[in-house]
């Protein structure tokens, strides 16, 4: 069960990747769209873990650097789409 609940969170962070790739792609300044569409995912993400217990902060902070990943890897793929 918990590979199923994996792959489906995986299969998941491909479909909103590529959604942000799209809607960028279709935006006057492709990289800002990114850059706002993420900030506002970190704003939200702070925003939410204001109850000040260890275990929110714990969370927050993971949640924070997985987000970090995706921007990492979104940027040579937005890169990719710009150029052709």
């Amino acid at each position: 069960m918990l590979s199923h609940a994996i792959t489906a969170i995986r299969v998941n962070e491909q479909l909103i990747c590529r959604l942000l790739q799209w809607a960028a792609a279709h935006s006057q300044d492709p990289h800002a769209f990114i850059e706002s569409a993420l900030e506002a995912a970190r704003s939200d993400i702070r925003r939410s873990a204001d109850d000040g217990s260890t275990n929110s902060a714990i969370a927050t902070g993971e949640a924070l650097e997985y987000l970090d990943d995706l921007a990492n890897e979104m940027k040579p793929r937005l890169s990719k789409s710009n150029s052709q």
